[in-house]
């Protein structure tokens, strides 16, 4: 995930539905239209700071209504409108999409599997499946949700290609679909710190703790054990929440896991451009309930 949606979200002071001054350049009002109605540094803040049962071992809080809120909302409709299509498919093969096809053989291989084994494989096989490609790229927009599946057809495993939040979605489904329960999925908004940008990646509840899925990494790492991430936000199937700000002992560096080859481009010049020219308007911008993202 590059410079779109969450380094608005993590960058500071923000509002959702900004009104800006006439003044104000296009690409500040196009900026605009990607940022979230909260303010994520000062609200963690007031998390808590003690140990939770969600991943990374930290307490979380409902978060305000927002972009991820609105994000949540439109990718459950996504998903909800394809999966007549899917279930479909996993009754009547012959009659599958191609794209379809290969995302139910990843369900039914991963319904047959438990535990370690059923994450592993849906981990891999998700990760092989889709190129990682900018929001920017694909769709000339600065952050998209895209479901696996789509009624549309535009779908990640109907172009073969997605970004970081779209790899966690397509896992966050197929592991549901397998048989995996709701309530132990959660796509985890993060800043990792090994790579100096954010982030998404899949968390499951396995045992007592959580696993993370991650498609620059094709092993499963445990959540308390990745101290290179700084978790910021925990997206469930019907909630989002913001997770509390780590002690000194989170925040320690540690070596970050092997990296496939392929690696998800950082466009550190570029973010930073555009974080830079946030920081210049963000103190004029007023709330306005009227308008919202453009996605």
């Amino acid at each position: 995930m590059q410079f779109g949606l969450l380094k608005a979200l993590l960058s500071g002071s923000i509002v959702f539905g900004a009104v800006l001054p006439v003044a104000a350049t296009a690409a500040e009002r196009d900026l605009a239209t990607v940022t979230a109605s909260i303010a994520p540094t000062e609200f963690i803040e007031t998390i808590p700071n003690q140990a939770g049962s969600e991943p990374f071992g930290r307490a979380t809080a409902r978060a305000p209504r927002g972009a991820l809120w609105t994000k949540l909302a439109r990718i459950t409709a996504d998903i909800q409108a394809a999966k007549p299509a899917l279930d479909r498919c996993r009754a009547d093969r012959p009659h599958c999409t191609e794209a379809a096809s290969r995302f139910a053989d990843i369900i039914d291989q991963a319904a047959q599997r438990q535990d370690r084994d059923r994450l592993e494989l849906v981990n891999r096989r998700i990760n092989a499946a889709i190129d990682y490609t900018t929001d920017q790229d694909q769709w000339h927009v600065a952050d998209r949700w895209s479901p696996p599946l789509s009624d549309t057809a535009d779908g990640s495993f109907e172009t073969g290609k997605g970004d970081c939040e779209d790899f966690a979605i397509a896992k966050f489904v197929a592991l549901r679909e397998a048989g995996t329960p709701a309530a132990d999925l959660r796509v985890l908004i993060v800043r990792d710190r090994s790579a100096g940008d954010y982030h998404a990646v899949l968390g499951v509840r396995l045992g007592g703790g959580w696993m993370l899925l991650d498609n620059r990494v094709s092993r499963l790492v445990e959540s308390t054990d990745a101290r290179y991430f700084e978790p910021l936000f925990a997206v469930s199937s019907v909630d989002v929440s913001a997770f509390s700000a780590g002690g000194p002992q989170l925040a320690a560096r540690v070596a970050p896991p092997p990296r496939p080859a392929r690696q998800e481009p950082l466009a550190t010049t570029e973010a930073g451009t555009i974080l830079t020219r946030f920081h210049n308007f963000a103190g004029l911008l007023t709330s306005s309930p009227r308008n919202s993202p453009q996605v």
